[in-house]
């Protein structure tokens, strides 16, 4: 029998002679341990030095191996909101750590698999249980919770608009899903509520979709008073709050063009069409703003499908986009170097499907800028699928 265990403990991998030694011991009876323990002597293996080293990865990065206080000192309250810290033990267990408004979010993986989530309240009682974690002793929690049960009840990619309604959830249990998990394309941050305060949370963000259309309203008034200065800060709080709004930033350019500042007027335009690319799948209406035509407003209430181009039927793109063209094109003249307004009006083309304008406008920007990397990829691909 012992020599059945001799062989048993030889060919453990250090990781699984610690683990007898330590977490597991208790499962052992001591003639195992006792052979246990010669195996380890044998190996001069350290369980103390094999315990301190860990790994820990900020966010997406691949991250490398430090020791339980360097670990421990990553942890602290000035990490920047949502910002994520991947902490792994010695027995490849791993603590996920997520900085909220107020608080911590842990979720607790075994072995990669998702096991359970918890909060901290204060950094310091984050530290300690953590230590315990990492140094492979007994840690608990007093409340745990299975996230994948909890409930979105908004999503953006706005911080300053979900940390507005996270202030108005009070006490209710919330988190917020990064694109670091959702893997979301557009970047966007998924508000998660316990399933107790899914209807409470809604109906506290849908008064706050109430104060933003109170807003846009707002904002139309002034524009028909031609108050344009007080119009502006209504759109530049807008565009914060409502950063995928096309609308918002379509209008927030028509001001700054009048107002003469072309740049930012360049960079509200071109937002607006990169929001409104038929991917998207997304389109407003227009109305008017100030007496119609190119001033036109486009209205956020309203919404129709943008049809893409299949079956060799004409491109149907947004009405607003030819709007936008002659804005882009009115600064052009303003400003004949600025690369940004033919990368917009590239786009535009592409969008209309006249790929021979696209590239003329890409052959533009090489001529100011040659090595403008969006332009030369851009025209490659294009000058191919002519």
């Amino acid at each position: 029998m012992s020599e059945q265990v001799i062989q048993q403990c030889a060919v453990m991998t250090d990781r699984e002679l610690v683990r007898t030694l330590t977490i597991d011991r208790e499962n052992f009876q001591e003639t195992f341990l006792v052979i246990a323990e010669s195996e380890r002597e044998k190996r001069a293996l350290s369980i103390e030095a094999f315990i301190d080293d860990v790994h820990l990865a900020l966010n997406d990065a691949e991250g490398a191996s430090c020791t339980i206080d360097q670990a421990l000192a990553k942890v602290h309250s000035d990490i920047s909101l949502w910002s994520i810290i991947t902490l792994t033990n010695c027995m490849e267990d791993a603590w996920v750590i997520q900085r909220e408004v107020s608080r911590w979010l842990v979720h607790h993986y075994v072995e990669e698999g998702y096991a359970t989530s918890f909060f901290f309240d204060a950094t310091e009682q984050l530290q300690s249980t953590l230590q315990r974690f990492l140094s492979l002793e007994l840690w608990t929690v007093e409340v745990s919770h299975d996230l994948n049960t909890w409930k979105p009840v908004f999503q953006s990619r706005s911080p300053a608009f979900l940390n507005k309604i996270i202030l108005e959830l009070g006490d209710i249990l919330h988190t917020v899903k990064t694109p670091l998990f959702s893997q979301d394309q557009k970047g966007q941050l998924v508000l998660l509520v316990h399933p107790e305060f899914e209807k409470q949370a809604q109906e506290i963000v849908a008064e706050n979709h109430t104060k933003i259309e109170q807003l846009y309203d707002r904002a139309e008034h002034l524009a028909e008073t031609e108050n344009a200065e007080r119009e502006l800060r209504i759109y530049d709080i807008l565009s914060e709050l409502v950063p995928d709004n096309l609308a918002v930033h379509y209008n927030r350019g028509n001001i700054l063009l009048e107002q003469e500042r072309l740049d930012e007027a360049t960079e509200s335009l071109i937002e607006a069409i990169v929001l409104g690319l038929p991917e998207i799948m997304d389109k407003v209406d227009l109305k008017p703003r100030r007496g119609g035509g190119v001033a036109g407003s486009v209205n956020p209430l309203l919404s129709l499908l943008v049809s893409s181009q299949t079956n060799n039927e004409p491109l149907r793109y947004p009405d607003y986009i030819d709007d936008v063209e002659i804005l882009l094109q009115r600064i052009r003249e303003q400003r004949p170097g600025n690369t940004r307004i033919l990368h917009g009006l590239a786009i535009i083309a592409e969008q209309k499907n006249d790929i021979a304008v696209a590239c003329q406008h890409y052959r533009d920007m090489l001529a100011i800028d040659p090595q403008n990397k969006a332009a030369q990829i851009h025209l490659t691909y294009l000058e191919q699928i002519q």
